[in-house]
């Protein structure tokens, strides 16, 4: 059994990594000492240990709890674009700087797999109806997919020089149960129970905005696949849902399986960092052989489901 590492454990994508694993790996969670999402790992008490460190300073004093680690898997730093235009410095020391200590701590280890979540953002806005492919250009347009890119270059440099076998997961826009209450698929559930009109952003075109929508879960699986299907010691895979969808056909996809009718506001934004066309494609990982168990409007009952039961985590910060 394997001992994997795995940081922002509490997070949205970092407690469906540990849900995936935790039944055929030792499991080890790196948290900050302050986080406010435990209540996330509760299912997993006992199963699970939890050490509390902060990702922007080195891992010298950890070393000996974690010189078996054998896989990392770094969903840990921060993921907010709207966050790096408000402070970019703290961002870039998440996602920069705390990649750079964690795989200063790989290169000692008798690792298997470092794993990094990068962002689609990464590649920037493309013409419409294309896609973005693992090795393309980057192109970004915040602070945040700046440091998702610099993160990932430190991988792929570490791979080159230290020979850390690693895997760069590009994740697009995800949904799923115990997520942020500010992103659009828990807005949308909320709004819709309350019969309330949603926000549909377009840019100054009147495109309206998209993405490829998937349930987090899946990165999970993806992962798990990667790690058994990677054959060389640095690769770039891209995991998204298997279709592009404007927000507004996202949010109806919502509604019907909610048995209800949406309304819409429909808003142009104008906000630095916000595109409304962004898409990657999975293509690879289909190639590879890679196929879903489920389909996304069988995600998005169980995740309606779920909130249902569940309705607090409708306004949980």
């Amino acid at each position: 059994m394997s001992k994997i590492l795995i940081t922002g454990a509490a997070g949205f994508i970092g407690h469906f990594l540990v849900k995936e694993f935790v039944n055929d790996h030792d499991i080890v969670c790196l948290l900050r000492s302050n986080s406010k999402n435990l209540v996330r790992l509760d299912e997993f008490s006992g199963r699970i240990r939890i050490i509390n460190h902060d990702i922007r300073q080195p891992y010298d004093n950890l070393f000996d709890e974690l010189k078996d680690v054998e896989i990392i898997l770094h969903a840990g730093g921060n993921p907010s674009a709207e966050a790096s235009l408000n402070d970019p410095t703290a961002v870039v020391m998440d996602n920069v700087v705390g990649t750079l200590h964690l795989l200063e701590l790989a290169r000692k280890l008798p690792l298997k797999r470092f794993v990094y979540y990068s962002a689609g953002e990464i590649f920037g806005p493309i013409p419409v109806h294309t896609d973005s492919a693992e090795t393309d250009a980057y192109n970004s347009v915040s602070p945040y997919s700046a440091s998702k890119a610099g993160g990932e270059e430190l991988c792929v440099a570490y791979a080159k020089a230290f020979g850390v076998p690693v895997s760069a997961i590009h994740i697009t826009n995800t949904f799923g149960q115990r997520s942020q209450c500010n992103r659009l698929p828990v807005i949308a559930i909320r709004k819709l129970l309350n019969n309330e009109p949603i926000d549909i952003h377009i840019d100054r075109s009147g495109f309206v905005g998209g993405r490829r929508w998937f349930h987090a879960g899946d990165v999970a699986r993806h992962t798990r696949f990667i790690l058994d299907n990677q054959k060389t010691n640095c690769e770039k895979w891209n995991s998204s849902g298997p279709m592009w969808m404007t927000n507004q056909v996202f949010v109806e996809k919502i509604a019907n399986v909610m048995g209800v009718q949406p309304k819409f506001n429909i808003v142009t934004t104008n906000r630095p960092g916000h595109e409304a066309y962004f898409s990657i494609t999975p293509a690879k990982l289909y190639e590879q052989g890679y196929s879903d168990c489920v389909t996304i409007e069988q995600r998005l009952q169980e995740t309606v489901d779920w909130y249902k039961e569940n309705s607090q985590w409708l306004t949980r910060e």
